[in-house]
This record gives structure tokens, sequence and C-alpha cells, in this order.
């Protein structure tokens, strides 16, 4: 009797760890390692002191990173997409990131709101 539980524990954890290698795949080791990859690019801008990581947004999916954000000039958007190329994992960077120099001016008067008449 001892023996057909055992073998029925150990028939079913068998069970349930296949049907957990099943649903894992390749999509749950994707995403660890693109968020390894994603938090490993932003050290490196954080590490990099003529690139203001505080103004690259980091993705980053299978491998590929994008970087978006508004940088101070051309050389901050080098630098942050050569510190991400270097990275182990990383298969491609697409650099997204604009210029402030090139940023659309806001207009900075206000509006005048007439006078109510009661």
């Amino acid at each position: 009797m001892h023996r057909v539980h055992l073998a029925a524990l150990l028939t079913l954890t068998l069970s349930t760890l296949s049907a957990c290698a099943m649903f894992r795949g390749e999509g749950h080791h994707e995403y660890v390692d693109d968020t390894a990859i994603t938090a490993r690019v932003h050290t490196a801008l954080v590490k990099d002191s003529q690139v203001k990581a505080s103004e690259v947004d980091v993705h980053c999916y299978q491998g590929k990173v994008s970087l978006n954000g508004v940088v101070d000039d051309a050389a901050m958007a080098q630098r942050a997409e050569r510190d991400a190329r270097e990275i182990p994992g990383v298969v491609s960077v697409q650099n997204a990131l604009e210029l402030a120099s090139n940023e659309p001016e806001r207009e900075t008067t206000a509006s005048v709101q007439e006078p109510s008449t009661r």
C-alpha cells in the first residue's frame, strides 16, 4: 500500500513538473532575460557620467533594446546607444532618442480670460 502511494505521488510530481516546463517554455526565459537586459542597460547609463540616465527610457523585447526620451545633444544619444550595445544579450538597439534642441517650442503666454459680466 505504501508503494502505491509513493508511486502515485511520484507520478503526480513528474506530471506537474512537465506541465510547468511546457507552460513556461521560451516565453518565461525570454521575459527574465529581457528584464535583466533592461536593468543592465539602465545601470550602464547611470554609471556613464556623460549620459543623463533619468532622461532615457529603456525597453527590451527578445533582446532588442529601444531607447526613448529627450537628451541634451547627439553625443549623449550616441553614448547611450553605445552603452546599450555593449551589454551581453543585446541583439539590436533602436535609438529613438530625441534631441532637446529639436523639441517644438512651448507657448509660454497665458490665455487671457474675458471678465465675467453678471
